[in-house]
């Protein structure tokens, strides 16, 4: 569904508002106003949850004697231990919190190469948020990771937006969510009765939110990566 397809669509779907041909770029005040409700309905809809379509596998090459590494420029924000070191074939830590990090970095615990942590915060030479890692890389390695693209809207030609641009972009968000959404803002704006609208905006919310799924958390359990232990089978064994 293009955004001039969701402008248009809902505009009929309410009554009593003019309903423009074009979105982008015409100066008709209902299709200002649905161009600035539309993208407020799809970036205050990203907000909502870790949408699918916006998770994103990056990658980092690490450096002999370098500790911290870029962001990707459409980071939005990070998908919690999802980090893999390819070339060693283990785990990475992380985000750690602020107390953990102190605690490697400072106390007299020595720890080697075969565990690694990650932190996001202030680079040391600029304003920029990067990956820290502890201990410091002392080879050449493939990292991958997990994290949430800023991009909520696709133009055309399959470039990712920040939001709407053109009358042909798609969002990147379930799209009758931010139909729902806008629904409601463009009712509110002119004063009218949205409670309804709002209230299935909020619904759709929900069920977005459980469609993701999500992994069990099994609170019994005394083993941190029992998920990563082979299973073996009950019975006599040679030792």
């Amino acid at each position: 569904m293009s955004l001039l397809s969701v402008v248009q669509d809902s505009l009929k779907e309410i009554g009593g508002f003019e309903v423009p041909t074009s979105v982008v770029g015409n100066t008709n005040e209902t299709a200002v106003l649905s161009l600035a409700l539309a993208n407020r309905s799809l970036l205050e809809t990203a907000k909502r949850t870790d949408w699918a379509n916006q998770t994103v596998r990056g990658t980092i090459t690490t450096a002999s004697g370098t500790d911290q590494y870029a962001l990707p420029s459409d980071f939005k924000g990070m998908m919690n231990d999802s980090m893999w070191d390819d070339t060693n074939n283990r785990k990475v830590f992380g985000p750690t919190s602020a107390s953990m990090w102190e605690f490697f970095k400072n106390s007299s615990v020595s720890n080697t190469s075969l565990t690694r942590y990650m932190r996001i915060f202030k680079a040391t030479a600029s304003n920029d948020k990067v990956f820290y890692f502890y201990p410091t890389p002392d080879s050449t390695a493939t990292i991958r990771y997990e994290y949430q693209s800023n991009g909520v809207a696709e133009a055309s030609d399959g470039t990712l937006q920040a939001k709407y641009l053109a009358d042909t972009d798609t969002a990147l968000l379930d799209e009758d969510t931010v139909a729902l959404g806008f629904k409601w803002r463009i009712l509110k704006s002119r004063g009218l009765p949205y409670a309804e609208e709002f209230r299935d905006y909020e619904m759709a919310i929900e069920s977005s939110i459980n469609d993701n799924g999500a992994e069990i958390i099994d609170t019994g359990s005394d083993v941190m990566f029992d998920k990563f232990l082979v299973i073996t089978p009950d019975g006599s064994w040679d030792v």
